[in-house]
């Protein structure tokens, strides 16, 4: 987040009522998802402010071996918005603060992280689908689960 100007970021609202995490998020102005429509206007409000948006459509952390289930959160933020998707691939060697995995039992080596951006998602041709937002969303959830998993597959052939 800290290489993305402008950004803001979705935060679990338990975060905010956290004595030791509530001053940070606020002081970040960070977006609380406590709501969904209250979440979803706040999300469209931080694009149309001209704000980038960080969503990790897994909720949370991926478990060690990189299995993962995607919310529907950020296709309905996208097209609401009817902004585009711009996927970024994080990886990390040695797998360090996995959903499965207790945040205090670090690993005894340095970790390596790759970030890679990929090349925007257009939205417009799930929007253009006649059935309704919701369908549409569950139809983009879709395409980004098996745009992720091609790639974890990919990245652990190599």
């Amino acid at each position: 987040m800290s290489l993305v100007r402008r950004a803001d970021c979705i935060v679990k609202g338990a975060l905010w009522r956290n004595p030791f995490f509530r001053a940070p998020v606020a002081a970040a102005d960070y977006i609380r998802n406590d709501d969904s429509e209250a979440l979803l206007a706040d999300c469209v409000a931080a694009l149309e402010r001209g704000e980038n948006l960080i969503i990790f459509p897994e909720g949370t952390r991926t478990a060690s071996d990189g299995t993962f289930k995607l919310q529907r959160g950020a296709a309905h933020v996208a097209l609401r918005a009817r902004r585009d998707i711009t996927p970024v691939l994080i990886r990390c060697r040695p797998v360090m603060l996995a959903r499965d995995v207790r945040w205090w039992k670090m690993t005894p080596q340095r970790s390596q992280y790759d970030i890679e951006v990929r090349e925007d998602i257009a939205v417009a041709q799930f929007a253009a689908q006649p059935a309704g937002d919701g369908l549409a969303a569950r139809h983009l959830t879709d395409y980004l689960r098996e745009f992720f998993t091609r790639e974890n597959r990919i990245h652990a052939a190599v």
